[in-house]
């Protein structure tokens, strides 16, 4: 795939924070698409922590500490990242389902850890 399909590839994934010109280089398009995805994953865990019982106030803070120190979440990120720039989605909902399946069972443990044995954690999704 050539520079110019990777960023026709990569609009039409509409990640949230992507910003992708076809002036970029390969360099800067990689690092827009890692800084995008980061914030699609963070956006991802503070919904599904919220759905457990994280406060609003804490759930942005839960996500980062939650992706930057999970070895799990870590790769899942960088897996991510490979797939998107190697145009492996091609459809919004393909990225959307495949991130939301890779971070929900582990969110909910998190969360779990988190809060105890709170009623508000689906915790038969564990």
């Amino acid at each position: 795939m050539n520079k110019n399909e990777m960023i026709k590839n990569v609009k039409e994934l509409a990640i949230p924070a992507l910003h992708v010109t076809f002036s970029m280089n390969v360099d800067e398009l990689n690092e827009t698409v890692r800084n995008a995805m980061f914030e699609r994953f963070v956006s991802e865990v503070v919904c599904d922590s919220e759905l457990c019982g994280v406060s609003p106030i804490e759930s942005r803070k839960f996500a980062i500490d939650f992706i930057q120190n999970n070895d799990y979440v870590k790769n899942c990120l960088t897996a991510t990242i490979n797939l998107v720039l190697n145009g492996a989605f091609t459809k919004k909902w393909q990225l959307n389902n495949f991130v939301d399946k890779l971070l929900w069972v582990h969110v909910v443990k998190a969360c779990h850890e988190k809060l105890g044995n709170n009623k508000n954690i689906p915790i038969d999704m564990i």
